[in-house]
């Protein structure tokens, strides 16, 4: 084989290869200020944030944002071994919106795990617009179970019933509105939408997650009834690839009860 023809065959295996990106949506940088965005608290759901934050801090030794930042580092551990050809944050918008259509974005936030083959998988993939793949989920009580959802083109999910943070990567150029928001990437479900059947990031739900704090923390009480049950997550074998995550985490929820001042 000469040498112009393997030029030429390298050439178009490099521009075929799809590029993945990660997108952290609230990196760790995010929260050394120790408060959350402006452009954040004006959403009209996170109405009373603050004001529940500030309890948050007279209730716990270790700060809201102390916590998040803890979790976002375990969570980091996991992103950085993937084979990703960039990894930025929501603050780098204006490079991302330069990027070639050659190029799919995989948006997670700061506290999702995932697989270390991710970005290998979706390479591997035929390409489409848009992929979405299993989900495991862990919530506030510490159990564990895969999450999927059975596209239904003909309605809209709703809030409570949408694509995971961490579970779906869609080919730029995209709407803003769609990387930023799971729960409305339905938007983008189309024929050419693909799900892939492998479980592939992890979600996690704890008393920290600015939805269960808009949601369900109505008090101070809320958080004492949480922190009394002590709740750590179970492990199964559908998380033996993240036990060493599972166990920083465990510490990390024992370090937050014990640092309770009530």
């Amino acid at each position: 084989m000469s040498t112009i023809f393997k030029i030429f065959i390298f050439y178009v295996e490099k521009k075929s290869m799809k590029k993945i990106v990660f997108l952290i949506r609230r990196d760790k940088e995010y929260y050394l200020n120790s408060k959350l965005s402006v452009l954040e608290l004006k959403f009209k759901f996170f109405e009373g944030l603050k004001d529940k934050i500030s309890a948050w801090n007279f209730f716990f030794g270790m700060r809201y944002t102390d916590f998040k930042k803890r979790l976002a580092d375990i969570a980091f551990s996991t992103v950085i071994k993937n084979k990703m050809d960039a990894l930025y944050s929501w603050s780098d918008w204006e490079v991302i919106s330069d990027l070639k259509d050659d190029t799919w974005i995989v948006p997670i936030d700061e506290d999702d795990w995932v697989v270390p083959d991710l970005a290998d998988v979706l390479r591997k993939e035929e390409d489409h617009k848009m992929y979405y793949w299993k989900n495991l989920k862990i919530d506030q009580e510490g159990n564990s179970f895969i999450e999927k959802i059975d596209i239904d083109r003909h309605k809209k999910f709703s809030k409570f019933n949408c694509i995971a943070s961490c579970a779906y990567s869609l080919q730029l150029p995209q709407k803003t509105t769609l990387i930023h928001a799971h729960d409305l990437a339905d938007e983008a479900m189309g024929k050419d939408a693909h799900q892939i059947d492998k479980t592939l990031s992890v979600n996690i739900k704890n008393i920290s997650s600015l939805s269960y704090m808009v949601l369900h923390v109505k008090s101070i009480e809320d958080l004492l009834v949480h922190t009394r049950e002590k709740h750590l997550v179970k492990m199964t074998e559908n998380l033996e690839s993240f036990s060493s995550e599972v166990d920083q985490y465990n510490d990390l929820l024992k370090e937050l009860y014990d640092s309770c001042k009530i």
